[in-house]
């Protein structure tokens, strides 16, 4: 039988606010996508779901084409390009910098030769219908870095290849 991939991503804030008068306003925000199997807009036929560590001095750097990173029935991945980017810093005073490979480093969901923080116990999300390129051999690589200490990071990765 053949892996079927089928997702939900959501990410929602919701405040309440007591504005006197005007008694409570509840602002939200909710973003809320069903991605099915496919290689179109919102569609995907790769998974990849990790919790890992990284220490100072010592970066993981993950290769998205490679077949390193696996899906959960143990498949491996070769990514053409990632629609749901996500990653979760567990730590609760340590940050984490994203991207900045060496060489062939993986950013077009981010600005050439830019990184991205992640400060403590944060998460970010980096999403796009048409999802983010991969380029095997040249543009495939995601490092994740911690500003001091270990950190226990998760990272999840939806996207078409």
């Amino acid at each position: 039988m053949a892996n079927t991939y089928n997702a939900r991503a959501s990410v929602i804030l919701e405040t309440l606010f007591t504005a006197g008068q005007l008694g409570q306003i509840k602002p939200q925000l909710t973003f809320n996508k069903g991605l099915l199997q496919g290689t179109g807009d919102w569609q995907h036929n790769k998974i990849f779901v990790q919790e890992g560590s990284v220490t100072s001095g010592a970066p993981v750097t993950l290769n998205l084409t490679d077949g390193s990173l696996k899906d959960p029935a143990g498949v491996a991945n070769v990514f053409t390009k990632v629609l749901w980017f996500a990653m979760l810093n567990e730590d609760a005073a340590i940050a984490l910098t994203i991207g900045g490979s060496a060489s062939q480093p993986w950013e077009s969901w981010i600005s050439a030769g830019a990184t991205c923080p992640l400060g403590p116990e944060a998460v970010m999300v980096h999403s796009s219908k048409s999802g983010f390129a991969v380029g095997t051999g040249t543009a495939d690589k995601l490092k994740i870095a911690a500003a001091s200490g270990t950190v226990v990071y998760a990272i999840a990765l939806l996207g078409q290849g």
